[in-house]
């Protein structure tokens, strides 16, 4: 075949584009081969713990196995198909010679002659298959040491960016662990921290309660003392009020007294203004609202009623002093109720 062909093989799972100038059913049986001897080296015990370039290496040690076996074998029928045609060739010469000899033996001697002729020829023709299957499978082995090369650079290939990412990987992990770490660190120191603020706060609410309670200590003592200080002014307030209350009674009772005084006073002046009219002189001389007496009689009630009027004017102004006082106190009595209303 003069053109080149590609054709789509499955090996081991995976899909490849495999060329040549083969046909299809070539290809097809070069990339079963290659699967059967990866599945064969697969099989083997502790496979999976080998590295990826030995698995390889121990495939393509297989199929080189399998290349030389084949070669050896493909030499050694050729030997052989060279020593199976010097012998036709000397058994050729003998039937001449046979030939020579007579027409009865050497019909005799070319019928064994071709029967065996025809044996070495079906021989040649199976070896000269066999040799040409062997030629087939050096040249699938060639064309899957080939791939295996390609495959194996590939794999090199990858194996170095895997290497390449690890140490990335690591790095990454390295650092990663330092901010872990960093972290852990500032971790520590935040709950120490806050350890020595709850601690701080405990004190605070320890001092606070003993603070709140000597406060509610002062306070309930200072509410005693003014509840005992207003019974106190309560009391002093009911003996003022009592005092109050007798002097408004007396003063009533003098207020009567002073009506009667009054009313006394009133016929005193009268009788002075009559007097007064007689000597207008003595008048002038004598005390305001008094006349002069023209008898002793007279002059005894003049003076009588001279200090009877100085008495009733003073009593007039205790009297007035004393509304007074009546009347200021409802206004110190409220002030002190608003004062213990606010306490």
């Amino acid at each position: 075949m003069n053109t080149k062909a590609t054709t789509r093989v499955n090996i081991c799972g995976k899909t490849y584009n495999l060329s040549g100038f083969e046909d299809e059913e070539y290809l097809l049986q070069v990339a079963a081969y290659i699967e059967s001897r990866i599945n064969e080296v697969i099989s083997f015990s502790g496979y999976n713990r080998l590295p990826e370039d030995l698995k390889v290496l121990m495939t393509e040690i297989n199929i080189a196995d399998d290349y030389f076996k084949a070669r050896n074998t493909a030499e050694a029928n050729a030997k052989s198909a060279d020593t199976l045609s010097k012998e036709v060739y000397e058994l050729k010469q003998k039937l001449v010679d046979l030939e020579m000899q007579g027409n009865s033996e050497q019909e005799k001697n070319k019928t064994a002659l071709g029967k065996k002729e025809q044996l070495l020829r079906a021989q040649i023709e199976t070896l000269t298959k066999e040799n040409r299957q062997k030629d087939v499978r050096i040249a699938e082995l060639d064309t899957d040491r080939s791939e295996r090369i390609k495959r194996i650079s590939e794999l090199e290939d990858d194996d170095h960016e895997k290497t390449k990412r690890l140490k990335e990987l690591e790095l990454d992990m390295e650092d990663s662990e330092r901010r872990i770490k960093d972290l852990e660190k500032k971790n520590r120191e935040l709950e120490s921290e806050l350890k020595e603020k709850d601690k701080r706060i405990e004190e605070l609410e320890y001092h606070n309660e003993k603070e709140k309670d000597l406060q509610e200590a002062e306070k309930n003592e200072k509410i005693k003392k003014a509840e005992a200080e207003v019974s106190e002014l309560k009391s002093k307030l009911e003996d003022k009020t009592r005092e109050l209350e007798a002097k408004d009674k007396e003063l009533e009772d003098k207020a009567k007294e002073l009506e009667a005084k009054d009313k006394e006073i009133e016929d005193l002046k009268a009788s002075a203004a009559e007097s007064g009219t007689k000597d207008e002189a003595a008048e002038e001389d004598a005390p305001s609202g008094l006349t002069k007496p023209r008898t002793a009689k007279e002059a005894r009630e003049a003076i009588a009623a001279k200090a009877a009027l100085e008495k009733a004017e003073k009593e007039k102004a205790g009297q007035e002093k004393a509304e007074e006082e009546k009347a200021a106190k409802p206004a110190v009595t409220s002030a002190r109720g608003k004062k213990r209303g606010k306490r």
